[in-house]
């Protein structure tokens, strides 16, 4: 399969040509209200028919010029992220002189309900910046939930921010499986909760029995939130040490301080190609590492 034609009341979406469409679609682009929110430097301002073509070639070919049915006039663009599996990312952009009329979600809804009515994937996601209120409200009006969210850092920004990953899928119905938890056996579950909100931000959600058996600690405040079981171990031969990853945004040498802060001991950094990871230890040999975006502004 490949794009293929679509049209809506005000719209003809149609497969991308090069050669028709390149230099209008650049011009775009190059607003900088365009591609500041597409995590990109500055493009050059000269248009690339073969540029174009290569990106065609790497993700199949499904690329769509957004057209006025009144004017014919190409205004933006709706793309799929190159890729092989049964779900597939995308990725959309519009002329800011037609912003704010529903054109945007006008043409993502028409390919989103195409695409997975056609049987061509069992889902599309779109990874879009926590702050890009207009593309939330895109990605909602084609009827993609919020299905989760990660930090990253690009170059048109001072510091990381947050990706919030919206997807729909064929059949889409509420999860049967909403949380992953992990239970950590501790000989103190009181102390090792005040030490991992202290150090880490953790929020306490209980503790029950008297002694303490048992307890919930969660990320966030909220119900439902992500976090981790603690066990009451009879002994330290019970224990066995266990690896906790937690991503966390903004500055990770910042969180690393106040865990040092909060009496923890604290591994010297550990950096790869993208990000910086810290390594907390906790009393029973357990460990936490707290893995954040690389961006100049770290030391």
């Amino acid at each position: 399969m490949s794009a293929k034609p679509m049209e809506t009341e005000r719209l003809e979406i149609v497969p991308l040509d090069p050669d028709q469409d390149a230099a209008r679609l650049q011009a775009i682009r190059c607003q900088p209200e365009v591609w500041s929110n597409m995590g990109q430097n500055e493009p050059s301002l000269t248009p690339s028919p073969d540029g174009m073509r290569s990106a065609m070639q790497s993700n199949g070919g499904w690329s769509w010029a957004i057209r006025l049915k009144r004017t014919h006039e190409t205004i933006g663009s709706v793309s799929l992220v190159p890729g092989n599996g049964a779900i597939r990312g995308m990725t959309w952009f519009l002329d800011p002189a037609f912003w704010g009329q529903g054109l945007m979600s006008e043409s993502v809804r028409c390919v989103v309900e195409t695409l997975l009515r056609s049987g061509a994937f069992q889902g599309l996601e779109a990874w879009i910046n926590a702050d890009n209120k207009a593309s939330i409200a895109v990605a909602l009006k084609a009827g993609m939930t919020e299905r989760g969210r990660m930090p990253i850092y690009y170059k048109t920004r001072d510091t990381p921010h947050q990706n919030v990953v919206f997807g729909r899928a064929t059949g889409d119905q509420d999860p049967s499986m909403m949380g992953l938890r992990t239970v950590l056996s501790v000989l103190d579950i009181r102390s090792t909760a005040e030490f991992l909100k202290k150090a880490l931000g953790f929020h306490v959600e209980f503790i029950a029995g008297d002694p303490p058996s048992f307890g919930g600690l969660a990320l966030s405040p909220f119900s439902g939130s992500q976090g981790i079981y603690l066990s009451a171990a009879a002994n330290a031969d019970d224990i066995t040490p266990a690896v906790l990853v937690i991503l966390v945004d903004g500055n990770v040498d910042l969180k690393a301080d106040i865990a040092k802060k909060a009496g923890a001991e604290v591994g010297e950094p550990h950096d790869d190609q993208t990000h910086r990871s810290y390594s907390v230890n906790l009393p029973d040999g357990h460990e936490v590492r707290i893995r954040g975006v690389k961006y100049p502004g770290l030391s």
